[in-house]
């Protein structure tokens, strides 16, 4: 008897989108947000850290604020300067100024690395120091501070996964060269010979006060983008986030005066720019590039921005809920790109979109792993066959209407769905290229992925079987399970017998699908009678042994006369001797009976059970 199990599973398409380390910013002057309930909403409780430059802000698992940086100081979740988490070798006017890595497998341990200003303002470069959360009643000690890996640096820093999904790449830029540095982040600590690639234009400054630009990498890993403020220009490269390298080098036209920030829609395909302008009164504005598209320069659109002066669009980062966010320097607010995964004006900014309740903004925002925004168009939770599977828009932003194919014909009309949140049965494990068409303002856009539908995991107990009183045999669920339940809640793969009964157990594999067996086991019972009379009235006709309901095999009975001569033999149990031999009535009188059958009579195995007695045939 194998029975379906429901069981909830929340999966999405990377590792880290399930995590909320990133829920909780604090930025600029004073300003922060809190993503926690979905949508961004301000926070008014920072009252010390000011930055003109990047950030970093460090949330648990949970979303709960534990710690954040200007790259000068560390203050914790009390708004407290860490214990020995003052005089860190960053600054707080560098473009990126600051990133949190978490060691993959100890949750107290953090690497906070640190970004000086690129000469001729500073020289200290990039340095890391290390954080243990179990200090100072779980608000956090520096243990080791001001470690340095690079001197000079550009003011670029940005971090990705390794393609191991638990090691983590910080790549930062040199000074007065080509060279792109790797660090690889481990469970051991932060390894100091860096991966350095010679790629792309030399960063250095051609006046003073002009070394500034931000770098990220894509949330998928596979890319690079960053920007040359003294340049103006925009640059694009391929990471291979197994060896640390740099590649694929492409350069925009040096027309993006004041090129400053730099992001990636979450579906890794688009690339926002910002231009910001010093020196005059000019305006600023964003651009898109599809870094898909053969000529990735030649692909740039102008996103339309606020004709007033001075706008001064800067940093750019992606949100927890896939949408960017754009800080304006001195700003009230932020501004948002809603949906960055669409092309041009599609993409619908919007200048002011989340107030910041009196805190203002600058030229920065925190700065993350970035694959933590490797956001998908929809995500869909429980994964076993025979689940009901939920499907939820990531992004529900500018929709009119939506058309869903979960690529499951045999289910029929069900295959169909025109709810934004729908749900499907799904006839048959395996993987399901489910499509998704939105519609809004006459347009249409086609988003597709796909769904693995995991079988169950198998569990097998066996037939039914039979034992004598007082024998004993082993059920065994199989190996390899993470979970196993049995009907009386222990959990072991195997489970010893000692009474007749119905024994069940329930089975989790390492994806939390379950699935569930059962089998009754009975006594051992044989019973023969002593006489019978077979003749035609439909009573006692035949010699039929009582044998166990189930678990009987391999079953011979035989018929000897008195004189020890064979008279009778079958290996079906009915429906038994008729009193004939060969087709011929025999003679009234008694005659030995011997029957064998195989049944579970001992431990942990089967055996041949042999039976003889005496029948009286009567007439």
């Amino acid at each position: 008897m194998k029975i379906l199990a429901t069981y909830i599973l929340v999966l999405f398409s990377v590792v880290l989108f399930s995590q909320n380390e990133a829920n909780i910013w604090y930025f600029g002057d004073l300003a922060g947000i809190d993503f926690n309930n979905g949508e961004p909403l301000a926070l008014t409780n920072n009252d010390v850290m000011s930055s003109a430059g990047g950030t970093a802000v460090m949330s648990d698992k949970n979303g709960d604020f534990l710690f954040m940086t200007n790259g000068e100081t560390l203050w914790n979740r009390d708004f407290e300067v860490m214990q020995n988490g003052d005089s860190l070798n960053g600054n707080a006017q560098t473009t990126q100024a600051c990133i949190i890595i978490p060691n993959s497998n100890d949750e107290d341990i953090y690497y906070v690395f640190t970004l000086d200003r690129a000469p001729p303002l500073g020289s200290e470069g990039l340095h890391y120091s290390i954080v243990d959360m179990s200090q100072a009643s779980g608000r956090g000690a520096v243990v080791d501070k001001n470690i340095q890996l690079l001197a000079p640096a550009s003011e670029k820093l940005t971090a990705t996964l390794h393609e191991n999904l638990s090691d983590v790449w910080v790549i930062v830029h040199g000074w007065d060269n080509n060279l792109f540095h790797a660090f690889l982040v481990t469970k051991d600590g932060v390894n100091h010979n860096a991966v350095v690639t010679a790629i792309g234009s030399e960063h250095s400054s051609f006046s003073e006060g002009t070394p500034v630009g931000a770098m990220k990498a894509s949330p998928d890993g596979s890319k690079l983008a960053l920007s040359l403020y003294n340049k103006d220009v925009f640059e694009f490269f391929s990471f291979n986030n197994l060896t640390g390298v740099v590649s694929d080098f492409v350069s925009s036209n040096s027309h993006y005066r004041g090129a400053f920030g730099v992001e990636f829609s979450p579906n890794s395909r688009k690339v926002y720019g910002s231009t910001y302008f010093l020196n005059d009164r000019s305006n600023s504005y964003i651009f898109q590039f599809d870094i898909k598209a053969g000529d990735i320069a030649g692909s740039a659109l102008s996103i339309p921005t606020p004709a007033d002066i001075p706008y001064l669009a800067c940093a750019m980062q992606l949100g927890p809920n896939g949408k960017i966010y754009v800080s304006r320097f001195n700003g009230d607010s932020l501004g948002v790109i809603l949906n960055p995964n669409r092309d041009g004006i599609k993409c619908d900014y919007i200048r002011e979109w989340v107030g910041l309740d009196g805190r203002t903004t600058r030229a920065g925002l925190p700065a993350f792993i970035q694959n933590y925004f490797d956001i998908p168009d929809f995500l869909y939770f429980n994964d076993c066959l025979g689940d009901t599977t939920w499907f939820d828009i990531t992004n529900k932003d500018n929709i009119d209407s939506v058309y869903w194919d979960f690529s499951d014909p045999e289910s029929g009309m069900q295959n169909f769905s025109t709810l934004f949140q729908p749900w499907h049965i799904f006839s048959n494990p395996g993987t399901h290229m489910v499509k998704l068409i939105i519609y809004y303002g006459g347009d249409v856009f086609k988003h597709s992925a796909e769904v693995l539908i995991r079988d169950l995991p198998t569990v097998d107990l066996g037939e039914s079987q039979v034992i004598y009183p007082n024998a004993y045999i082993t059920l065994d669920a199989g190996d390899g399970m993470a979970e196993y339940l049995w009907q009386d809640g222990s959990d072991l793969q195997t489970f010893l017998v000692k009474d007749h009964g119905l024994y069940s157990v329930e089975v989790t594999d390492e994806f939390s699908c379950k699935n569930s067996d059962s089998t009754s086991i009975y006594y051992l019972e044989f019973a023969a009678p002593n006489a019978f009379t077979p003749n035609g009235d439909g009573i006692n006709d035949h010699f039929l042994p009582v044998l166990p309901e189930v678990g009987v095999s391999n079953y011979n009975m035989i018929i000897f006369n008195r004189w020890g001569r064979q008279v009778f033999e079958t290996k079906q149990p009915e429906p038994g001797w008729d009193g004939t031999s060969g087709g011929e009535l025999l003679s009234p009188g008694a005659y030995v009976w011997v029957i064998t059958f195989d049944a579970q009579v001992e431990l942990y195995g089967r055996k041949t059970v042999e039976k003889h007695g005496t029948v009286m045939l009567l007439r």
